[in-house]
């Protein structure tokens, strides 16, 4: 009780923070909530790894590929997806929910590892900035890698808040094995482990030995990958050193250059410690300047989210999850066999599809395209015949079975291979 009344301001603050946090990205959250190519393949990956109960070492392969070599993260987001998936049975919008409350639960650590590490000031203004801004709202409500790793990040300042005042090993060493660990989500945490290896091995004051054991917790993090490397003849290195001995094929020339990096998801997990960086930094902090502020940052956020979306976040020009929940309805509806499902709207193997198909049992081979006998055509209005996509030109001769209007935009078609 005693606690309870010295914290009560904190505790009060950090339930109106959690409401707003949780509501502000309830607004409208089937119609703009992403579920599409990477979130359903990764979840099928995932439901297939738990049924199969198979330990996989590597995950998605990044965006930069050669010659169809790939350069692959870890399998972490896989095995981080399936509580989620479990607890909203499998359904995308609800496993998706259960994310966004675990986020919730991540504010509250935020809050508490940045009060150790700083101060009640410090830590107000940072959790503020992780529940309201857009660009941590717009990527902590759908499945992604980034995103994941994004959610799970303050766990490492916990570690840092908890060994700054306990000075206890175990937790400079969760600091750096979490830091590994997060980068088999995405290697966007590589620039803030070695911001970590600067801070503790030359301003943080620790002797030799604990050096040594910070050290070791990195590579004991990313051991699943490492285990990978040792087992296939360091093929990601390999992979690496043949996308820069051909930089001008593999990397995109011109692009979007550093501004197009510093507000893209590169910046995810990099923006929140920079923030906390400056945060330490800084000695005063005018905190009437920061609540108006932080009131202009919630009603431009309210401006955004509060109108109906006309396309889910990062999805195509008019599809969202329910138009793919639309047309899933429509294909159980006809009850047919040997059939597989293209859209040409935004991912030809329609892996959504693919994902609701696999979760309810239903029999196929949904990696062929050249013997199903019926084919779920998803198009924008062209002549969809000449699309180069092998699984729609490879289909024919056929005849037009059934036809389906599913918004002002997509019409879907019934094709039966002649």
């Amino acid at each position: 009780m005693r606690l309870l009344n010295k914290y009560r301001v904190e505790i009060v603050y950090l339930g109106i923070l959690v409401f707003i946090y949780i509501c502000i990205r309830s607004l409208h959250f089937s119609q703009i909530f992403n579920f599409s190519s990477e979130q359903a393949s990764f979840s099928t990956t995932a439901m297939r790894l738990l049924k199969e109960h198979k330990i996989e070492l590597i995950g998605p392969p990044i965006s930069w590929r050669y010659e169809g070599r790939y350069f692959f993260q870890g399998s972490l987001t896989f095995y981080a997806l399936i509580p989620f998936l479990i607890l909203g049975r499998w359904d995308p919008v609800a496993s998706t929910y259960w994310m966004v409350l675990f986020g919730a639960i991540m504010l509250v650590f935020l809050y508490i590892s940045t009060r150790l590490l700083t101060n009640r000031k410090k830590a107000t203004i940072i959790s503020f900035l992780f529940a309201t801004v857009p660009f941590y709202i717009d990527y902590s409500r759908f499945f992604w890698n980034p995103n994941l790793q994004f959610l799970f990040s303050p766990f490492v300042i916990l570690w840092m808040g908890l060994f700054k005042k306990y000075r206890k090993t175990i937790f400079l060493f969760l600091v750096s094995l979490t830091s590994g660990a997060l980068m088999l989500f995405h290697y966007q945490f590589f620039a803030i482990i070695c911001g970590l290896i600067v801070y503790y091995l030359f301003f943080s004051g620790i002797n030799v030995k604990k050096k040594i054991i910070f050290l070791l917790g990195f590579p004991l993090g990313f051991s699943p990958l490492i285990v990978f490397e040792l087992r296939n003849h360091f093929y990601n290195l390999q992979t690496l050193l043949l996308f820069f001995s051909h930089a001008k094929q593999v990397f995109p020339q011109g692009g979007s250059g550093l501004m197009g990096i510093i507000t893209s998801y590169y910046m995810l997990c990099p923006s929140l410690f920079l923030t906390l960086l400056f945060l330490k930094r800084i000695k005063i902090i005018n905190m009437k300047v920061i609540m108006a502020v932080g009131i202009m940052i919630l009603i431009y956020s309210l401006s955004i989210y509060l109108p109906v979306p006309t396309r889910a976040f990062g999805m195509a020009r008019d599809w969202n999850y329910l138009m793919e929940k639309k047309v899933y309805d429509i294909i159980r509806a006809q009850k047919i066999e040997g059939f597989n499902v293209v859209n040409l709207g935004y991912d030809t193997v329609a892996a959504v599809q693919k994902y609701f198909l696999i979760r309810d049992g239903v029999k196929g081979n949904w990696e062929d395209y050249y013997h199903n006998k019926y084919l779920f055509l998803i198009t924008y209005p062209q002549d969809y015949m000449r699309n180069p996509a092998y699984e729609i030109n490879t289909f024919s001769p056929n005849i037009v079975l059934k036809k389906w209007t599913l918004n002002d935009r997509y019409t879907m078609y019934l094709l039966e291979r002649k």
